[in-house]
Order: structure tokens, then sequence, then C-alpha cells
């Protein structure tokens, strides 16, 4: 009858602990990003327990715990700043700790503070430095994973291209002058004044346009021609110089068709816009769809930051929890050695493009703990724990019994 203690006692234990975890599930019911625990169950065998001469089953092992990583539901309208993976539960964002360790994360709800450096940088409620692939000045993503370093500046961007939608009036008398203005921004984010000047020809859809900066001529002038149906027809662009700055101006679209026309109605403009900028100070920061960390600044202008990086773990079960909805690889999770180094490189890591995954902006993944389930599997565990404290008042009650009939 001895070994009827020891049943009941694995008994308890692996239901106490199951009943721990299923607590821990419910206390973290509300937590961004969490993934709650099953407790799975195996028997326990007597030579595992160390019982001379006994093979056979002799109660249950201490219940392993079995992450869930299921998606949770999203929930949008949160702060500028959360952002949540809302398609597949084997991807993470990926953060990097004090030791530059990688630890990967399902809880979106970042905000803004300071590396070791004193570099303005995105972090994570764990404060780990958030992950991402910097945008260039060409807008290009950049290939290499790095902190996403938050600029507290717009910097100035000198004017290199125009684009004008405009009519001119095919009544007009040859030899009269149509001119449009607008500043334009040089490197150091002073602003210029840029004057368009479009003369009337003597041939029948003919025009010269030449360019002034700050009343001062440029070199250079286009030849336009419009059709009889007043459609621009040459040339497809027109370079000015505005004191050593190349501005390109396309005449033609992508699709051939003129940005200029010759209709028989007054000469107006449509669109006179231009891709400087004089530079301004960021007032915050928000997170797009797609993971597009996006800044604004004072003048009402935006620039793409960077964009989170992703990290794809095809069994996630296999990683060891940090807290705080932190995860860290084992050298049982696929692609341990370089997701441990976090170097950035596919096929682990990637973008929410080159990953296929989707993030939402402004949005934060919920528990996927389902309150009705927890619920139940308590009482389970609680009548399986108060069915294995029965086992042991019976078996010592027999034992009382025994040695009373000895005696």
């Amino acid at each position: 009858m001895g070994s009827a203690y020891l049943t009941a006692l694995s008994g308890l234990q692996a239901n106490s602990s199951a009943i721990n975890m299923t607590a821990s599930n419910l206390a973290n019911l509300n937590t961004t990003g969490f993934k709650s625990q099953n407790a799975s169950f195996s028997d326990l065998l007597a030579n595992e327990m160390e019982v001379p001469g006994m093979t056979t089953a002799l109660g249950t092992a201490q219940p392993a715990a079995m992450w869930e990583f299921q998606q949770g539901a999203v929930e949008t309208g949160q702060a500028s700043l959360d952002a949540a993976i809302s398609n597949n539960p084997n991807r993470f964002f990926v953060t990097e700790n004090a030791t530059g360790g990688a630890v990967y994360t399902r809880a979106g709800d970042f905000r803004t503070g300071q590396d070791s450096a004193g570099n303005n940088v995105l972090l994570s409620q764990s404060g780990n430095v958030v992950e991402g692939y910097a945008i260039g000045a060409n807008g290009q993503v950049s290939a290499t994973m790095g902190e996403v370093v938050l600029p507290a500046t717009h910097a100035a961007a000198a004017t290199s291209q125009i684009n004008v939608q405009a009519n001119l009036d095919s009544s007009s008398a040859a030899g009269s002058i149509t001119s449009y203005s607008q500043t334009i921004d040089d490197a150091a984010g002073k602003t210029h004044t840029l004057t368009l000047d479009f003369t009337k020809g003597t041939a029948a859809g003919s025009w010269t346009l030449t360019a002034q900066v700050d009343g001062q001529a440029t070199s250079g002038s286009a030849a336009l021609q419009f059709d009889s149906g007043g459609n621009l027809t040459s040339p497809a662009s027109f370079t000015i110089d505005a004191n050593g700055q190349t501005i390109a101006m396309p005449l033609l679209d992508a699709n051939g068709n003129g940005m200029l026309t010759q209709y028989a109605s007054s000469s107006a403009l449509g669109q006179f816009g231009q891709n400087g900028t004089a530079g301004s100070d960021v007032t915050g920061y928000s997170i797009a769809d797609g993971g597009m960390v996006v800044a604004s600044c004072a003048d009402g202008s935006t620039m793409n930051v960077a964009q989170l990086a992703v990290a794809q773990i095809g069994n996630p079960e296999t990683m060891t929890a940090l807290g705080n909805g932190d995860f860290t690889v084992t050298t049982n999770t696929m692609g341990y050695a370089a997701l441990s180094a976090a170097s950035g490189a596919a096929p682990y890591f990637g973008n929410a493009i080159s990953t296929g995954t989707e993030i939402t902006g402004s949005a934060l993944e919920q528990s996927t703990t389902n309150m009705a389930a927890q619920l139940t599997n308590l009482m389970v565990y609680q009548n399986a724990y108060a069915a294995n404290s029965k086992m042991l008042t019976t078996n010592d009650q027999m034992q009382q019994d025994l040695i009373s009939l000895v005696m």
C-alpha cells in the first residue's frame, strides 16, 4: 500500500501544477499578446520514481507546460505607436536586450525611449530596443536590420523635381507670355521662387518654355508642341538649372500623356508640386499598417522612418518565456543559430512584405486565454486534486485497519 501514497502524491503535485498554469492564464486574460499554456499530463512508471523491482504505472509525471501559439484577436483604435501581427501566430516582432541578445515578442505596445548610446529609439514595454529596416532618403528600405532610430527633425532636402499641370489658352496672341510661380528649396532649406514662363509662338501649337529663379533667368529652354486637339506631343521633359541645382520637370507622364494642354479656354494652373523641403521639427511618431514607422513634422509633412522587422519561427513552442510577453529561442528552435544572433538575414527575418505578415497599426493583439475553457479546466483539475486527496485518506484508513487486525 506504500506505492499508493506515491501515486496519490504524484497526482496532487501534477494537478497543483496544472491549477497554477490555469491561474496564470486567467491572470493574463487582458495581457497584450499573451499566449496561454496547456498542461500536458503523462503517466509515470515506478522505475522512474526509483521504486526497486517495479515497472508498472505509478501515478503521473509533472505536466509539461505547452504554449498555445494561436492568433489572438486584434483590437484596433489603440495608441499611435501600437502594432499587432494579425494573420500568423508564427511571426514575431524582433527586439534586442541590453546585452545584445535577440528577444521576440507578440506584444506591440511600443513606446519611445533611449538606447545605451543616448539615441532616441523605439522600445518594447520590456525596455528592449525594437529592430527594423531603415528607410533611406531615396525611399528605399534598407537590407540591413538595426535599431529603429527616431529622428528629432526632418532634414532639409533640395528640390529635384517639379510636377506641373496647366492649360495654355490656344487663343493667346503670338508673343504673349503666361507665367506660373512656385517656391522651391535648396539643400540648406532656404526657399526660392521659381517662375515658369510660357511664350506663345507664331506656328500653330507652338510655345517656348523658360524659367526664372528669384527673378533671374536660367539657361536653356524647351520648344513645346501641341497637336490640333490641344495635347502636348513634345518634348518629354525640361531640365532647369537653378544656380547649380538641377530640377527635372516631366512634361509627359508614364503613359505618354501631356502634363500641359492647349485648349480654347483661359490659361489656368491645375497643379504645381515640388519634392523639396525646408526641414522641420518632428512632433510625433506613429506605426502605420504594414509596420511602417512614420514621423509627423511641424510643417504638416510626414516621413517614413523605418519598417518593423519580423521574425519567422516555425516551432515557437520550443522557445523559452522571459516574462512581459518576451521569448528567446532554444537549441530546439528552427534556425536557432541565426535567430539567436538576430542577424536580420532571410529566411528567418524580413519586413511585413517579404515575410507575408499583416501588421495593423494602432492596434494590439489580445491574450489567447479562453476564459470559459480555463474555468472548465480549473474544475477538472480541482476534482482530480480532491480525488487524489481522497486516495491518501483512504490508504491511511486501510493502514489503520490493518494495524488494528494485527494488534
